[in-house]
């Protein structure tokens, strides 16, 4: 039975070598942290972590000895942010309990148990990494490292946690800065020892003898590869929680352990919804995020083949995806899905429309009964001037063309996606996306711009735009001539909104999306007050 060490525990309660993981990638740990138990059963193995991702990965923590929280483990950092995600890294030596450490990156494979020769290896030197490679990893690479603890290498961490912090609002990587640490230490009498690369294979996924990347040729295989994907693994995944928070509860936060977020909306999304995907593209580099691609309806039989192959922490897809079918393509994935539900305007406006006439709208209205209970119910105005398929968002959202009721259609949508959310609310949106996603996926908000849409669809504001632009426009005009005009547009403007209003399935759908979706937040809101 593993155990959970407390801090206050003496360094006499563990072995004097274990292999250390520090990360909220939770499920790629616990994969690696297998995949070394398979070659060293009787290896000490110590996971520091946030208290999310410990929840999240629940039994699966059974294969480490010691587990830490990272927020009692690193009480000054915040490792729910992006940039103190990757500072509890550079503490981890740190923190780690034993006297000789191997310190490992969650997507390592051990093919080899690595301590058989790194652990006597320490006895006479500091510090223990593999050098060389191309691009980033041409210098000390810290995806694999070995350690004694000692006054040297507490002071390697020193030094790579104050150069990292000199440049982290420009990068979140933290590779080069350790490279310039190692050169200062080493002046200071660190003792450095290069391992061959067959203790840091990058980008290798088999055990195989293989090409690496300095140029030299592993004949008997890696002891240890540096890679996502890895085949052997591939079905090893981890069992992990995907359930729902319900809709008056603030969202717990998400671990690395979640691995997909997608985010669709129907065809014709608005600027608002591309604006929020192009924000997602910005952390791809940073942030390690997998972006799939914009799909739309002609791309969409690619989009499975960009989920299967990509064993990324998460990606995000913006297309004219049907809700049950990307949640089946991810359903291996713990996806948190996101529906965006568009007003019935926003829709309308999609369609392009030359401005309809009053008698046209009349006498489609005339066929409407609101109540739903009438013969003149079906075909409603938009089938009828905008000749779009009525209630289309909603159909898409529940994916089946019989939903025919507002509680239907958001009962299919809600035991579909973790929540839908109004294309228009997009600061709410990000907002909870954040309290939902991965800690090392936060920094949305910085890159989102929070330029606000807001759908006017109260008939006064648009016909007091309206007035107010016929009055410096229409100045040519006698004051009669202005009094009809205003008429006009404010008699249009209650037909545009009934208009709207006519197709009531979509603009039902569209209003329960805007309250959840606000009580959610309210909720969180007096979450977090109680809290202080």
């Amino acid at each position: 039975m593993r155990r959970l060490l407390a801090l206050a525990l003496t360094a006499a309660a563990t072995p004097d070598e274990g292999y250390l993981f520090v990360t909220n990638r939770g499920d790629e740990a616990v994969a690696s942290a297998r995949s070394l138990r398979r070659v060293a059963p009787a290896a000490n193995i110590t996971f520091v972590s946030d208290a999310a991702t410990l929840r999240d990965v629940g039994p699966s923590l059974q294969v480490f000895d010691v587990v830490i929280r990272a927020e009692k483990a690193f009480p000054d950092l915040d490792v729910h942010d992006s940039q103190g995600f990757r500072l509890q890294k550079l503490r981890g030596g740190l923190a780690s309990p034993y006297e000789r450490t191997i310190f490992l990156d969650s997507d390592t494979r051990a093919c080899k148990d690595p301590g058989k020769t790194l652990f006597p290896l320490l006895r006479n030197t500091d510090v223990a990494c593999v050098w060389g490679g191309r691009g980033n990893h041409s210098g000390a690479s810290a995806g694999v490292l070995a350690f004694s603890k000692n006054a040297r290498s507490n002071a390697l961490w020193r030094h790579w946690e104050a150069k990292y912090r000199t440049v982290m609002q420009r990068t979140r990587r933290e590779q080069p800065s350790f490279q310039v640490a190692v050169r200062k230490a080493k002046d200071e009498g660190l003792r450095v020892a290069k391992l061959p690369m067959i203790y840091n294979c990058r980008n290798v996924r088999h055990c195989r003898a293989v090409q690496l990347k300095d140029g030299t040729y592993a004949d008997k295989g890696c002891t240890v590869i540096h890679a996502h994907d890895f085949e052997s693994d591939l079905q090893d995944h981890v069992e992990l929680s995907t359930k729902k928070s319900d809709d008056g509860a603030c969202p717990p936060h998400l671990s690395g352990a979640h691995r997909a977020v997608g985010i669709i909306h129907p065809p014709g999304a608005s600027s608002s919804v591309k604006r929020l995907y192009d924000a997602f593209k910005q952390l791809k580099n940073d942030n390690d995020f997998s972006v799939c691609g914009r799909a739309d309806e002609a791309q969409t039989r690619d989009l499975p083949a960009c989920f299967e192959q990509s064993n990324k922490y998460a990606a995000v897809v913006v297309g004219a995806y049907k809700v049950p079918d990307l949640t089946q393509v991810l359903s291996s994935k713990a996806p948190v899905v996101v529906a965006f539900v568009r007003h019935p305007r926003e829709r309308m406006a999609s369609l392009h429309l030359a401005l309809v006439t009053m008698e046209a709208i009349q006498q489609c209205l005339g066929s409407v009964d609101f109540s739903g209970k009438g013969p003149g119910h079906s075909p409603s105005c938009f089938m009828t001037e905008g000749h779009d398929v009525d209630n289309a968002d909603a159909k898409w959202l529940c994916g089946s063309s019989q939903c025919n009721t507002v509680d239907e259609a958001w009962a299919v949508a809600s035991s579909s996606v973790l929540f839908v959310a109004p294309a228009d609310k997009l600061a709410l949106v990000v907002a909870e996306l954040e309290r939902r996603l991965p800690a090392h996926f936060l920094g949305l908000k910085k890159a989102y711009p929070d330029r606000r849409r807001v759908l006017r669809s109260a008939t006064e504001d648009r016909a007091s735009r309206a007035m107010k632009h016929l009055k410096h426009v229409h100045h040519h005009q006698t004051a009669r001539e202005r009094h009809k005009a205003r008429t006009a547009h404010w008699e249009h403007a209650a037909l545009e909104d009934a208009f709207v209003a006519s197709n009531p399935i979509d603009l039902g759908v569209y209003d329960r999306a805007v309250a959840a979706l606000e009580q959610r937040a309210e909720a969180c809101a007096g979450t977090r007050r109680d809290n202080h």
